[in-house]
């Protein structure tokens, strides 16, 4: 008989419109082969759907409640839940997101293992409660000290800092303490590899979720810039009003012909005012992404927000389509992949020169882009994430056996 495993996801990061999205469905593909899954997915905010995602076998919602309708934030009227949930951070801290659901009553000892998309899931079900046998493996992705450290950085505002430094102080306690009783952890990069203190850690690094089998040529005179992202995500967001606000100005001059288009799933629609500009087009979801990655002349990746590594850049390169993006979002790729393919600045002028070099150099472009798929092919293959997948699980497995029959 297969072994049985609960799969635990957040609402937010199922669809595989949006990175996070891609990597659960990954995770979650990977142990349907091999084991008997059910689904269970966390939910804040009553979204509807994840059912036709989660195909393989059982599939339920844990309706957990918001950090807005806790405490003395859940009794204010007339505060719409949005605000209701970042005042309650503000004044309760991240904790208030990470502590066990009072609605969550799930049999875990039904299972074999429990795996978690990220550790706040884990959390709220109650999976790394006191009493529970079942053990449990996170898949730690973006590390929620880490974002908040990337937003430290970049923000100026003296009380926000100090604000963001609590949070991230408070987390890296809750992250050390909660993660301490996981049995396994997949992380994304190697530094974060070498920097959690964890009796099993694995890496298990993001891959592009569509490969095509053939890279489409590089288009001879194409002025197009493409960003791909979800317009629901602020790091996406943030990113793009400042690539408009001070990089953009620089490639238009340098290049009139250039254009912009920006693309993905979300709301980008509401911010159309912001992101108007000469050149730029705010497209939204698109039916076929191929087609814009090889109509493109360079992808950009103006991110400088978030933990983990950028599929977004992973998966332009697997496109055969050049990218110029922030350091910040080239980290966790293999060196060979930052030094041959990737072209990378610190800031918004940085991108801009890099951006025009390429326009005026598609030669140079095309050779990039074909490093990077090559790169990405060898290294970021669905099936060495399933193998990395199933090795920890089959360790772990290994273990709770054999602590059984001691």
């Amino acid at each position: 008989m297969k072994p049985r495993i609960l799969f635990l996801a957040p609402s937010y990061a199922c669809a595989p419109v949006t990175g996070g999205g891609q990597r659960t469905m990954l995770l979650y593909n990977a142990l349907a082969d091999a084991y008997a899954v059910d689904a269970l997915v966390v939910d804040e905010w009553g979204a509807q759907g994840a059912d036709k995602l989660f195909a393989h076998g059982g599939f339920d919602y844990l309706r957990v409640t918001r950090p807005g309708k806790r405490g003395v934030v859940g009794l204010l009227p007339g505060v719409n839940p949005a605000a209701a949930d970042k005042l309650a951070m503000v004044l309760y801290g991240r904790k208030v997101s990470y502590r066990r659901d009072a609605k969550a009553a799930v049999d875990f000892g039904a299972y074999d293992l429990i795996v978690s998309r990220y550790l706040r899931p884990a959390a709220q079900a109650g999976a790394l409660e006191d009493g529970v046998e079942t053990p449990t493996l996170i898949d730690i992705d973006d590390r929620d000290d880490q974002v908040l450290d990337a937003r430290l950085a970049e923000s100026p505002n003296p009380a926000t800092r100090a604000m963001l430094k609590r949070h991230r102080d408070e987390m890296r306690i809750l992250f050390r303490e909660l993660t301490e009783r996981a049995a396994h952890l997949w992380v994304v990069t190697e530094t974060d590899r070498t920097a959690i203190s964890h009796r099993s850690v694995s890496l298990l690094p993001n891959i592009p979720f569509h490969i095509p089998a053939d890279a489409p040529p590089r288009p001879r005179s194409s002025h197009t810039l493409l960003f791909v992202g979800a317009g629901g995500h602020r790091p996406n967001i943030e990113g793009v009003f400042r690539f408009v606000d001070k990089a953009w100005p620089a490639i238009l001059a340098a290049a009139p012909n250039a254009r912009l288009r920006i693309v993905g799933s979300g709301p980008w629609a509401r911010h159309a005012e912001k992101l108007s500009a000469p050149g730029v087009s705010l497209i939204g979801a698109v039916d076929d992404l191929a087609a814009e990655y090889a109509d493109a002349a360079i992808a950009v990746c103006p991110v400088f927000e978030g933990g983990g590594s950028k599929i977004k850049v992973l998966e332009a390169l697997a496109h055969n389509c050049p990218v110029v993006s922030t350091i910040h979002s080239a980290r966790g790729f293999v060196s060979d992949l930052t030094e041959r393919a990737l072209v990378t600045a610190p800031d918004e002028a940085g991108m801009a020169t890099a951006c025009i070099a390429l326009l005026r150099d598609p030669a140079a472009a095309a050779a990039r882009a074909a490093a990077g798929r090559e790169i990405v092919l060898a290294n970021y293959s669905r099936g060495g994430f399933a193998a990395a997948v199933l090795a920890a699980c089959r360790r772990v497995l290994d273990e709770s056996r054999g602590s059984e029959n001691r």
